[in-house]
């Protein structure tokens, strides 16, 4: 059986704590603390990431496939092939090229200097007189 007569502890054995040693473990708990709600908060915004980098990777895939439609919509061979199916255009054979040349007159061009210049009208005249000229 517990004898209570053996364990007695003497008056005078209460020890003191230090205010340093309390200090150091109150800094210690709220640093634990700390550490545990910053990598609650870590967590959080790893999470975000992850979520943000799949709507990227999604918005890219869009893009690729709306880049690959038009392409297709845009090629001479689509709009051809579309008008002639869903419009009903026929190529035209008789069509042919056109082409000018011009071999300015000296003459020509003295006589329209001349007028621009009598008139009075000399910069108005010289925006509208420049001539048309066809290229190959």
């Amino acid at each position: 059986m517990y004898d209570s007569q053996t364990c007695e502890y003497p008056c005078g054995s209460a020890r003191k704590v230090s205010p340093y040693f309390i200090f150091f473990i109150l800094a210690m708990v709220v640093s634990f603390i700390g550490l545990g709600i910053l990598r609650l908060y870590s967590n959080r915004l790893e999470a975000r990431l992850h979520a943000i980098n799949l709507q990227i990777e999604s918005y890219e895939m869009q893009e690729t496939e709306m880049h690959r439609v038009l392409s297709s919509l845009t090629s001479p061979e689509a709009i051809y092939g579309y008008s002639q199916k869903k419009l009903g255009m026929v190529a035209n054979v008789k069509t042919g090229v056109v082409h000018v040349a011009r071999i300015p007159a000296l003459k020509e061009e003295m006589e329209v200097a001349s007028i621009a210049s009598s008139h009075g009208w000399n910069l108005l005249f010289s925006l509208f007189s420049s001539p048309a000229t066809a290229k190959d």
